[in-house]
């Protein structure tokens, strides 16, 4: 099985074909069903029928510079959104622990400390009941 190679950029595809015939006539546009403008395209790699539908189209490099721009702050936004939810979750259960604690003072079930707080995540109680005889 002959296969051929074509580099894109820094990435390379293997694509195995059974026939010698087929590995020299072998279009990479057409096996991949999109342009051939559209090969160097890492991702985002628009197939016929989105290009057919008044896809958006980069015309040169500088438009392609500002859409990756553009991606890399939305990615750095979603990133802190991500890290801010997180945050906001640790304050939460911190909220929670400490309304229990303070509704647990006049309880027979007394709160132990199973391991200490931290910045990233909340204190560990653990309420036990002992049993009067």
């Amino acid at each position: 099985m002959p296969k051929r190679r074509y580099e894109f950029q820094q990435y390379e595809y293997y694509v195995s074909l059974n026939i010698n015939n087929l590995a020299k006539n072998f279009d990479p546009a057409e096996y991949f069903n999109t342009d051939p403008e559209f090969l160097g395209r890492r991702f985002n790699r628009l197939t016929k029928d989105a290009v057919s539908k008044n896809a958006v189209i980069a015309q040169d490099k500088e438009q392609v510079k500002e859409i990756e721009k553009l991606r890399r702050t939305q990615y750095k936004e979603l990133q802190l959104r991500i890290e801010r939810e997180k945050e906001l979750a640790v304050v939460l259960q911190k909220l929670e622990l400490k309304q229990a604690l303070e509704n647990s003072k006049g309880n027979e079930l007394k709160p132990k400390m199973i391991k200490k707080g931290t910045a990233n995540r909340a204190a560990v109680y653990k309420w036990t009941y002992d049993r009067k005889k």
